[in-house]
């Protein structure tokens, strides 16, 4: 597939995210789910498939009474046992570290929800007597945030009795009606995308906007082919402040959050900002307005089109990820019992 017709196809996908959202969320409450109760809870996942369970673990903590733990890896948290619930996402099924993570939690006694196309994932679950929600195949991993993001929302919303899922849907349908500005040429991720530099693109924001932060790092990385890093406020304005007031490169800061930001938050963004400006770096506001849920999945979907129309600008194929590929091949041949090791 050319760069422009790979770019058409992730941009289509994109903009379909709230519609993604909503189906989501139907498949969600078709499943079979475990009713607990449960003591913990544990989500996973690897790249574009880990950052709905990371995003539904932000929006909902601070309601449930349970703790929720974000796992990217292969061995889960010491604490894992039948009082756990785990929702394991794998858009292919096949991403190792989930797969391993999810066999050895099974193998513990916890509650399984797998959230995949199928694969090996989709063969524990089916092993262990585990709930699935099946979500379609045919997109890139994270052209599919809206399925992945609603379906772990959604489950989790059910199985902790938070009543969440009109709330999820009427913000899907409201945000459908700002896809069109939010994404033509011209329109604002166009333009923010045009003030990106020729850099790094390091972005940060507060709480929940920290999750959104890794996202916007991710896509700038994968869908720009550009370094992208992100960091978590306030912790940030105790460590990662002291390089950008110091020597920032030719990197550039981007802001994710809310409009109407706590004052306490306001301040410290604005002495973060001020202090890269101060350095030479330039910053750019990524504000959106309302709160929770809305603000989360506005932000998401502005820098999902942002890294896009970086692509577009400099002409970069959005689609191939071919270092991820190679780490694959190279892990699976170091695990491979019959390869000769040096």
């Amino acid at each position: 597939m050319g760069a422009l017709m790979a770019l058409d196809a992730m941009m289509t996908a994109t903009r379909e995210m709230p519609d993604h959202v909503e189906a989501a969320v139907s498949a969600a409450e078709a499943a079979d789910l475990p009713t607990g109760p449960h003591t913990s809870v544990v989500v996973c996942g690897m790249g574009g498939s880990s950052f709905g369970g990371a995003l539904a673990a932000a929006l909902l903590e601070d309601r449930v009474d349970v703790p929720i733990h974000v796992l990217r890896d292969h061995e889960p948290p010491g604490f894992v046992d039948e009082d756990t619930l785990v929702v394991a996402t794998s858009y292919s099924g096949d991403t190792a570290e989930t797969v391993d993570a999810a066999r050895a939690c099974a193998d513990r006694g916890a509650d399984l929800v797998a959230i995949t196309t199928g694969g090996e994932l989709g063969d524990v679950a089916d092993e262990v007597g585990a709930a699935t929600v099946s979500v379609p195949a045919g997109y890139q991993p994270r052209a599919a945030v809206g399925w992945l993001w609603g379906a772990n929302h959604a489950a989790l919303s059910r199985i902790l009795g938070v009543d969440d899922l009109d709330r999820v849907r009427s913000t899907a349908q409201r945000l459908s009606d700002k896809v069109d500005e939010l994404a033509r040429e011209g329109g604002r991720a166009d333009e923010i995308a045009g003030q990106l530099g020729d850099g790094p693109v390091g972005v940060v924001g507060h709480d929940v906007f920290g999750v959104v932060a890794r996202r916007w790092a991710g896509e700038v990385a994968e869908n720009g082919k550009r370094l992208g890093f992100h960091a978590t406020l306030p912790e940030a304005a105790h460590n990662q402040i002291v390089g950008w007031d110091g020597d920032p490169g030719d990197a550039t800061l981007v802001v994710v959050g809310r409009e109407d930001e706590e004052p306490l938050e306001r301040a410290r963004t604005r002495f973060f900002a001020e202090r890269a400006s101060d350095a030479g770096a330039p910053v750019v506001e990524a504000r959106v307005e309302g709160s929770d849920i809305g603000a989360a999945l506005e932000a998401i979907l502005l820098g999902d089109l942002v890294s896009l129309h970086l692509a577009r600008r400099e002409g970069t194929d959005p689609e191939p990820v071919s270092v991820i590929d190679a780490l694959k091949a190279r892990l699976a041949e170091a695990f491979d019992p019959a390869t000769p090791q040096s």
